[in-house]
């Protein structure tokens, strides 16, 4: 048992965040989507021809499928960015009311 007091009244969970990713069916290695090739029906690596599995997965850099925070600014601009931050900000924390 711990001998201080818990520092939060009530745990806050988030959820997950997933991005699609892209890895080469019989080995597993994760890829880039500028190595995958859309063109055909299925999904191929553009250097191997390999095929590709397309799944949603928990963002990981080693995964390929973060996002750049500057792409999303330089799309909508700081302003929208910054009031999108703080609305899921605020609504998580109505949640807790």
């Amino acid at each position: 048992m711990l001998q201080f007091r818990e520092p939060f009244i009530q745990l806050l969970m988030q959820g997950m965040v997933v991005g699609k990713s892209y890895r080469i069916k019989g080995s597993g290695k994760y890829i880039t989507k500028e190595e995958v090739d859309f063109s055909g029906s299925t999904l191929v690596e553009k250097s191997s021809g390999s095929v590709v599995i397309e799944e949603w997965e928990k963002m990981s850099k080693s995964k390929y499928n973060g996002i750049d925070p500057q792409k999303i600014i330089e799309e909508h601009g700081i302003d929208t960015t910054a009031c999108s931050y703080w609305e899921g900000y605020i609504r998580s924390l109505k949640k807790m009311e």
